[in-house]
């Protein structure tokens, strides 16, 4: 039996639309500040930018919760998107806390995303049945738009896994919930937030928070 489809897929997510809602979620852009501490050319990018008061998204928020706003980011320029990736944000700051210093590989100039991003306003749409892996047919059905299609953000609900399932732990020893996913777009067409397509190999990054202490670690998963 598959561990990427099934029952056990069925919780319901969101998608982002194009266009600003009552709740303002951002794509791209240059809202938080970045910090770091190695030296390299390449540098992490905003993706997201999510207004957690949006009751749209299905999500059980701590009571400690001291922020507002939760910023993804990942490498996408360089081979450093194939590590995990730990962040913490803090006061409009985003953090790297990765220790180890690894030599990155950038890619050939015309080849790399635009830094920062464009920035795009969206608000959430809910997944429907049919866009959760439940069964097979659907599971192959969701990959086409979640790779090179216009569904390639996902929030929340079941992840789309292109390997095995993974769990992690954040730093302080919590369980770190699985918040969302994005895939790529199909290259060399227009993007639903930017001119050219968000296309960073033919992978998918997952990001994984842990609000009790503002922690986001970002793992991949290639085709």
């Amino acid at each position: 039996m598959s561990k990427k489809w099934g029952e056990n897929f069925s919780k319901i997510g969101c998608f982002p639309k194009k266009g600003e809602g009552t709740f303002s979620h951002v794509f791209g852009g240059n809202s938080w500040g970045m910090s770091f501490s190695r030296e390299a050319e390449d540098r992490p990018i905003l993706l997201l930018d999510i207004d957690l008061r949006d009751p749209s998204l299905p999500f059980t928020l701590p009571d400690d919760l001291q922020i507002d706003r939760l910023p993804l980011a990942s490498y996408v320029n360089s081979n450093l998107w194939e590590q995990r990736q730990n962040y913490r944000f803090y006061n409009g700051t985003l953090l790297w806390e990765n220790t180890r210093i690894i030599e990155s590989n950038m890619y050939a100039v015309e080849d790399r995303i635009k830094s920062p991003l464009p920035s795009g306003k969206f608000h959430l749409v809910e997944m429907t049945e049919y866009d959760l892996p439940i069964n097979e047919e659907l599971y192959w059905k969701i990959g086409d738009e979640f790779l090179g299609g216009d569904k390639f953000i996902r929030i929340l609900g079941s992840p789309y896994w292109l390997q095995d399932p993974v769990e992690l732990n954040c730093a302080c020893e919590r369980s770190m919930p699985y918040f969302a996913s994005i895939g790529y777009e199909f290259f060399g067409r227009p993007g639903l937030f930017t001119e050219t397509a968000f296309f960073f190999g033919e992978a998918a990054l997952y990001f994984f928070c842990c609000l009790h202490c503002n922690r986001i670690s970002v793992i991949s998963q290639s085709t």
